[in-house]
């Protein structure tokens, strides 16, 4: 027994079959025809958590890149920077989809993959927004704080249906396959047009001839239509969840959907310190250090979700009390609400030392989380994180002599 799976959770791990399929019509007809074709440049050698790995490197350097060239969200990149985004996001996309076929194919499938993919993933959200921000050009204000979220908040549903129906149909139109290429195409707006987003609708007359006809002011910034799209397509998505989980909860049948949704108290409870910080900061830390800002919520969130995704894996149960949140919930005390009672004792520190030790707990309870489920798992089941084992090398020798 370990630190975060229990004797019971080995031996429910020790069972798992993973479900799931994807929908999509652009995963159907375009990724799935380009993965089968894909796979074979890779050696049988390579172990899948590998290419999981080499995908997060490129979300890593586009996010860096902009980082770079769009410091305050602002700035307008060179039209090559918007290139590379959009090839780093294909090849994030393409390698999250080889890495599962690449299990499968040299007998390495694992609920130690299934749960390493899901944390990149949680990890890529953060990275991703980033990203995307800068492209769109959208500043250091809510709108930053408000891609974060939405990107978040059908990823946190995604893995809570799991959790209760053990698994996973993404839609005909989804977020992993069509929300990517949506982002990819923006990309090459801004490619053609460095600085296109930040422009207002009534600059082009394809908007003006549009939205004249709206409501929608034209002196709205043309990244106003990405955020509105994401408000509108998350609506759907997250009622996808729900009735789901209301018509095909395996886990605790007997439950009602009201009782499902108590698990979702602490991405809740999250959500509302993370914006109440946002909103309510003294010195506003986040328009300061959005980067850090983000990258701590941004970890928390992850340990969150991924804790939930093993809690699947394992049939521990979830439990909504959670010790990871105390980093941001006295951060959030001792520079917004305390200050407010007890202005001559608070903030003992300097609100953005409080941000900076808040992001390195963040990064701390992360890296405690994966060394220890990885060790614990590769242990159980006599596997290897990065590496295929001996047997499982033998066992692709001897397919091929047959």
């Amino acid at each position: 027994m370990g630190y975060y799976i229990t004797k019971q959770g080995e031996e429910n791990l020790l069972k798992y079959q993973y479900s799931g399929a994807d929908t999509s019509y652009y995963y159907r007809f375009v990724l799935t025809p380009l993965n089968k074709w894909a796979i074979n440049f890779f050696p049988m050698w390579m172990a899948p958590n590998v290419i999981t790995i080499a995908g997060m490197l490129f979300s890593v350097s586009a996010n860096a890149l902009v980082g770079y060239y769009c410091p305050t969200f602002t700035e307008a990149p060179p039209s090559w920077v918007y290139v590379y985004v959009a090839l780093s996001l294909w090849c994030y996309q393409t390698l999250d989809n080889l890495d599962g076929r690449q299990a499968r194919r040299t007998g390495a499938s694992s609920p130690l993959g299934l749960l390493f993919d899901h944390g990149v993933d949680a990890l890529q959200c953060t990275m991703g927004t980033m990203t995307m921000a800068c492209v769109l050009q959208v500043g250091t204000g809510w709108k930053l704080m408000y891609l974060w979220s939405v990107a978040f908040v059908p990823f946190v549903f995604a893995t809570w249906e799991e959790y209760w129906t053990g698994t996973l149909i993404l839609g005909r139109i989804n977020g992993p396959s069509d929300g990517i290429l949506i982002s990819m195409i923006l990309c090459f707006c801004g490619a053609v047009n460095p600085g296109f987003f930040a422009q207002p609708f009534s600059s082009s007359p394809f908007w003006t001839a549009i939205l004249q006809w709206t409501p929608i002011p034209l002196e709205w910034e043309i990244h106003w239509f990405a955020i509105m799209f994401t408000a509108v397509a998350l609506v759907p998505t997250v009622g996808a969840n729900l009735h789901a989980v209301h018509t095909k909860n395996t886990y605790r049948p007997t439950w009602n959907l009201a009782q499902c949704l108590v698990k979702t108290f602490p991405f809740a409870l999250h959500f509302f310190l993370a914006w109440t910080w946002f909103l309510e900061s003294p010195t506003n830390v986040f328009a300061s250090y959005p980067r850090v800002f983000l990258f701590g919520i941004g970890f928390l969130f992850g340990n969150l979700v991924c804790k939930l995704m093993l809690a699947h894996l394992t049939h521990m149960g979830y439990v909504v009390l959670r010790r990871s949140q105390l980093p941001l919930l006295i951060a959030v005390a001792q520079s917004v609400w305390l200050p407010r009672v007890l202005p001559d004792i608070f903030p003992i520190v300097p609100e953005h030392i409080a941000l900076m030790a808040t992001t390195g707990f963040a990064v701390f309870l992360w890296a405690h989380f994966v060394t220890s489920v990885i060790a614990q798992i590769t242990k159980l089941l006599d596997i290897n994180c990065f590496s295929l084992t001996e047997k499982q090398l033998a066992a692709i020798e001897a397919r091929k002599q047959n």
